[in-house]
């Protein structure tokens, strides 16, 4: 298995339905067919409330080293995956689509820790 994938992420098999990545993808009906909304904040890093400044700092430069990578294997993935020329467009594109949903991660957690240090006066 390659980095960026795990059992069952969807990366195969031809009856899966493809990810809705439109503006209403954050409402899902539930059984009585009535829409829940789900806030992108419920998947926020719960952790940064908890750290200290340092572990902050810490933090936020790790992620920021975190984003520089991905950024630079979305540019040339063939240097980070040995299978990269072996692969499908659909595993590749997946894979991508992976660092990119990652970079996103990263930089709204670096966003959250910024503004956190900022409250603290730091």
């Amino acid at each position: 298995m390659f980095e960026g994938s795990r059992p069952g992420s969807g990366s195969g098999g031809s009856s899966e339905k493809p990810l809705d990545k439109s503006p209403e993808s954050g409402i899902i009906n539930n059984k009585d067919n009535m829409p829940v909304v789900i806030s992108m904040q419920f998947f926020a890093n719960k952790n940064i409330l908890k750290m200290n400044d340092n572990q902050l700092k810490k933090s936020i430069a790790s992620w920021e080293e975190q984003v520089k990578l991905h950024e630079s294997k979305i540019k040339s993935p063939e240097i980070y995956s040995e299978e990269w020329t072996n692969m499908t467009e659909q595993h590749k594109k997946g894979l991508i689509n992976h660092w990119k949903h990652e970079i996103k991660t990263l930089t709204n957690d670096i966003q959250d820790a910024t503004e956190e240090l900022r409250k603290r006066g730091k």
